[in-house]
């Protein structure tokens, strides 16, 4: 790539793809204990199910307002605790894995968000649990 060329996204796509292939293949084909396995994944869904929620909520709110900040950074102290109450760790090869949970309930938060919103009109709050709750309630 020639001096002062920012790489295209194309490019950084196909690093972040072959770098989790390596990771995929070494955590999950090189044989680790089989509970380590499954500690990684059932810690990635309860990350991944954390956030879906603060995805919600960062979708309703200005970009890089204090609202915003707080709706990405908020889940990290959990995200953090959930990794050393099981026992994880913070190895290298946790890190593509933790990332993709963590920002695919970020993303998936603000998908619902973006579908309650087509679908409801106007009439969704930042808070995806009062959303479900408050529809509920207005059924009965």
């Amino acid at each position: 790539m020639p001096a002062g060329m920012v790489p295209s996204l194309f490019a950084i796509l196909r690093f972040t793809f072959c770098f989790s292939r390596v990771i995929i293949v070494h955590v999950f084909v090189n044989d680790p204990p089989q509970e380590t396995q499954m500690k990684l994944l059932e810690v990635a869904f309860l990350v991944f199910l954390l956030n879906i929620p603060f995805g919600y909520w960062r979708a309703n709110v200005r970009k890089f307002s204090i609202a915003w900040f707080l709706s990405v950074h908020v889940p990290v102290p959990f995200v953090i605790a959930l990794r050393l109450l099981s026992g994880m760790g913070f190895h290298l090869v946790t890190f593509p894995i933790m990332l993709l949970a963590y920002f695919g309930g970020q993303f998936l938060g603000s998908r619902i968000y973006h579908l309650r919103k087509i679908k409801a009109g106007s009439q969704v709050s930042s808070c995806l649990v009062w959303d479900l709750v408050g529809r509920s309630q207005k059924q009965w």
